[in-house]
C-alpha cells in the first residue's frame, strides 16, 4: 500500500512541475543570455568587494602592516576599479528580474525588450 501511494505522489509531483519546465522554457533566448551574463558580472565581482569589504588586500605580502594593508586596499577599491558601477548591475539585475516577470506572465515582447535592455549595461 505504501509503495502504490509512493507511486501515485510521485506521479503527482512530475505532472505539476512539468508545466513550469515548458513554461521556462518559452521564454526568449536574450533573458537567458541577460541572466547569464549577469550571474558572470556578480561572481567575478563579489570576491573582490568582499575582500574590500573587509578590509584584506587580497595580494598582500605576509609581513606587511595589516593597517598600512587594509587602508590601501579601501582606497584603492574605492578610487579606481575598473569594473562597472554597481548601479549598472543592480539595474541590470531589475531589467532582468521584469523581464522574467514578463515571460512567466507570457508577454514574450516586452520580455526580449527588458532582457535586450539589461545586456548593454553588463558588457
Amino acid at each position: 500500500m505504501k509503495r502504490v501511494f509512493a507511486a501515485i505522489m510521485s506521479v503527482a509531483v512530475m505532472a505539476t512541475f512539468t508545466p513550469l519546465a515548458s513554461a521556462q522554457s518559452a521564454c526568449p533566448p536574450e533573458v537567458a543570455k541577460a541572466k547569464e551574463m549577469l550571474s558572470q558580472k556578480t561572481s567575478a565581482q563579489a570576491p573582490k568587494s568582499l575582500a574590500a569589504a573587509r578590509g584584506q588586500d587580497v595580494q598582500a605580502a605576509r609581513g606587511q602592516d595589516a593597517q598600512t594593508a587594509r587602508g590601501q586596499d579601501i582606497q584603492t577599491a574605492r578610487a579606481g576599479s575598473g569594473s562597472k558601477p554597481s548601479g549598472d548591475i543592480s539595474k541590470a539585475s531589475g531589467l532582468i528580474k521584469q523581464a522574467e516577470a514578463a515571460c512567466k506572465a507570457g508577454d514574450m515582447k516586452t520580455a526580449k525588450e527588458k532582457a535586450e535592455a539589461a545586456i548593454p549595461s553588463l558588457k
